[in-house]
């Protein structure tokens, strides 16, 4: 468990400093650049073709006219956004860094936000990844003190105030939870893989999403009628998982399958 907690980065933001690789997230989060760019080459377009048709010697007055009033309000928008980057990085960078404590909870897959895991603090205000609404955290359950920044509510890291064993014990009752099962399940396949009734698989997950649409759904044509189906892998072992059980399962993480053939239950390894 001890890898999910970057102590270095920790001790960095305790001093109110930004750790290299948190300076870093920032400056790629908020580049202006694409913005800028964009802005530029939407003028050369313009440019060069407007260029092309008077060498034809086509009337292009009202051509010209629309033409420069889309570039114009492309150049605006893009150096609107571009700016809100840049002042955003500059707020961001400046700090201060913010520390309060607070728990790590899994949010199930609803109608309208995915499966994940969210920081929120004692006084209710709920931290995001990159900065980035709606995007959770990487961190199992239990209690933290965050350090975080103010500007949208910017997670920067979690110092756990759980042990060690109750946080592995939060993320097994997690998993078993999304996977429909109890520790008594857990309990008999650890039974069954000890008498060799069942065979003991190890290692991080990877897996790969495909998608179906459904066509009895009301609106085919609607997000909601795309079925997902997430293949899994440990070692040898392929399996299927629902959206909710992906999303309790840590990157990295290594985890123990116990299969007789098909997946019985998973834990934390």
């Amino acid at each position: 468990m001890q890898k999910f907690f970057k102590y270095d980065e920790i001790a960095l933001n305790k001093a109110g400093q930004l750790a290299p690789a948190q300076i870093k997230d920032i400056h790629q989060a908020t580049n202006p650049t694409i913005w800028l760019a964009g802005g530029g080459i939407l003028i050369a377009i313009v440019v060069c073709f407007g260029g092309l048709f008077s060498m034809m010697g086509a009337d292009l007055g009202g051509m010209m006219g629309i033409a420069q009033l889309v570039v114009g309000g492309s150049l605006l928008f893009a150096l609107w956004r571009g700016g809100r980057l840049f002042l955003l990085r500059m707020n961001l960078q400046k700090g201060p860094i913010q520390s309060a404590e607070g728990e790590i909870t899994f949010q199930p897959e609803s109608m309208t936000d995915p499966a994940r895991y969210i920081a929120t603090t004692n006084d209710g205000k709920k931290l995001h990844t990159i900065g980035l609404a709606g995007v959770g955290v990487f961190l199992p359950e239990g209690r933290y003190r965050f350090f975080y920044l103010n500007a949208q509510n910017w997670f920067l890291s979690a110092e756990p105030l759980s042990s060690e064993a109750e946080i592995k014990q939060n993320l097994t009752n997690r998993l078993l939870e999304t996977l429909g099962l109890d520790q008594d399940a857990l309990l008999r396949a650890r039974q069954m893989a000890q008498s060799g009734q069942a065979t003991v698989h190890e290692g991080p997950v990877t897996f790969r999403t495909s998608e179906e649409r459904d066509y009895s759904y009301p609106d085919p044509n609607s997000p909601l009628a795309v079925n997902h189906t997430y293949h899994c892998k440990v070692g040898n072992f392929e399996f299927q998982l629902s959206s909710n059980a992906i999303a309790a399962i840590l990157p990295e993480l290594p985890y123990r399958l116990y299969t007789a053939p098909d997946l019985l239950v998973m834990e934390p390894a």
